[in-house]
Parts: C-alpha cells; structure tokens; sequence
C-alpha cells in the first residue's frame, strides 16, 4: 500500500505518518483473506519516505526477521 502526502505541510505529513501507522499496526490480520505480510509506503517528498513492514508472527521468527532485515539493509 502507498499513501502520498507530497502535497501536506511539514506538520500535517506528521500528524497523517502517526495516524497510518497506528492503524497499520492495529489492523487484524484474517489469514483466511490476508497475506502474513503487510507493506506500507508513505512517500513524503521526492527522496523521503517511511517504510512500514508488519507481518503476522507466523510468517517470521527472530531468525527470519533479522535475515530479512539484513537482507533488506544490503539492498538498500
């Protein structure tokens, strides 16, 4: 998912990051319907942006997790 706030000031692309990413985190995962993995992008300006990962704690284990992010890292 990516929500663009280029277009908000400073202080309300504040308020909006807090906002999406507390209802990321709070959204319930159905793993009927789901993926175990959830992926949020909230681009900021041009070169700026946040990153959310939120995966359900059967996809991952710390093993898992820090493989991923090191991964990630490494691309990045």
């Amino acid at each position: 998912e990516t929500q663009d706030l280029t277009y908000c000031s400073d202080s309300a692309q504040a308020d909006a990051v807090t906002e999406l990413l507390a209802a990321h985190g709070a959204r319930a995962f159905d793993l009927s319907l789901d993926l175990m993995l959830r992926v949020l992008y909230i681009k900021l300006g041009p070169d700026a942006g946040v990153l959310a990962i939120n995966m359900h704690h059967i996809a991952s284990d710390g093993w898992s997790t820090d493989i991923l992010l090191a991964e990630f890292c490494q691309q990045y």
